[in-house]
């Protein structure tokens, strides 16, 4: 259907690189102002919508700055939360916030890192004071901040997903801005998923990651099950994010293939009829695992989500970020940011 729309679209999608265009013109020339804090900033983002690896990212630099002795905080805009203004998700000691109200990411980072305060505010230079103020951190991590050029930042660092997302700008595309805005960025990060590292059609080198499957932690109890244990049994899987073909790709580059594969709408919020859809199928394939991300098993821990009968068999594949090439680069110019060498 989005196909067939795309041609009629398209005029739409002139006028948004029009206006794109004329937006980063203004804060190029200082017509728009650029507002710098005290803290260090390091942003973390993409030039197309969703699913291009930010989050395994985010997660990365703020356990290379904590394994260097080094305070961050986490400063997200909240995606499709509940909630408008500044709310604290963390003060990285308790949490404040579910979800919902968060947002999944910064749920997911907030219980990830302990000792880690968490912010959200879609004005970012107003959440950057209030964790200055409040939590006095040493570096601040912008997660999705790319295009949120109020906010100065000392390191712009911006993934590129391996053939996500269909071409063009929105709506008729994926594309948050064209290729070209990559010149403002420091470090561009070439996500390629589950394969390794490597050049791209224009023979760029640089930074290039990959993910990687940590383990499978079980919602009932959060304990580990073993690879093993669920590729010797039937099991089904479910993601609501913003590329289900990603996760698709983990489980397929594991040998493993699910009974039944659903898939959602990024950042969705699960309904009983969902869970009983795939709660049916579950039972009729004698499934003895369930497979989700951790997006989605942080989504489904809210207390606002409906009951899931099969939360003791619930597993989510954790996945992280495995800097290929360039690792030791991006890592110097992180501890660079906070004033720090790499070891």
């Amino acid at each position: 259907m989005i196909n067939a729309l795309r041609p009629l679209l398209a005029p739409l999608s002139w006028i948004y690189g029009a206006i794109i265009a004329a937006r980063n013109y203004f804060y190029d020339r200082g017509i728009f102002t650029i507002t710098a804090v005290d803290t260090p900033v390091i942003s973390v983002g993409n030039i197309t919508t969703g699913g291009t690896g930010k989050t395994p990212l985010v997660e990365f630099i703020v356990r290379t700055l904590l394994d260097a002795g080094v305070r961050p905080a986490v400063l997200s805009r909240g995606y499709r939360r509940t909630t408008t203004g500044t709310l604290t998700v963390s003060d990285g000691e308790a949490f404040f916030a579910e979800p919902d109200s968060a947002g999944d990411e910064p749920a997911q980072i907030a219980r990830k890192f302990p000792g880690c305060a968490v912010v959200v505010d879609e004005d970012r230079v107003r959440g950057a004071r209030f964790l200055e103020s409040r939590f006095r951190p040493d570096v601040i991590v912008l997660d999705d901040g790319f295009q949120h050029r109020a906010l100065r930042r000392d390191l712009d660092v911006v993934v590129v997903a391996d053939g996500a997302g269909r071409p063009g700008l929105l709506p008729s595309g994926d594309g948050r801005e064209s290729s070209r805005a990559l010149h403002r960025a420091d470090i561009v990060v070439r996500n390629f998923f589950t394969g390794g590292g490597r050049r791209d059609a224009a023979g760029t080198t640089g930074v290039t990651m990959r993910y990687e499957v940590q383990r499978f932690s079980l919602m009932g109890g959060g304990n580990d099950v073993g690879r093993e244990e669920i590729i010797g049994g039937r099991f089904v899987a479910f993601c609501g994010i913003g590329n289900p073909g990603s996760f698709s790709a983990t489980l397929e580059h594991l040998g493993m293939k699910p009974e039944a594969f659903f898939r959602y709408p990024d950042h969705h919020r699960y309904t009983e009829g969902d869970i009983r859809g795939i709660d049916a199928v579950v039972t009729s394939t004698g499934a003895r695992f369930v497979l989700t991300t951790e997006k989605d098993a942080v989504r489904l821990a809210g207390a606002a989500m409906p009951r899931v009968p099969f939360r003791s068999r619930l597993a989510a594949v954790v996945v992280g970020a495995v800097l290929t090439e360039g690792r030791e680069a991006l890592v110097r110019a992180v501890l660079g940011v906070a004033g720090r060498r790499a070891a």
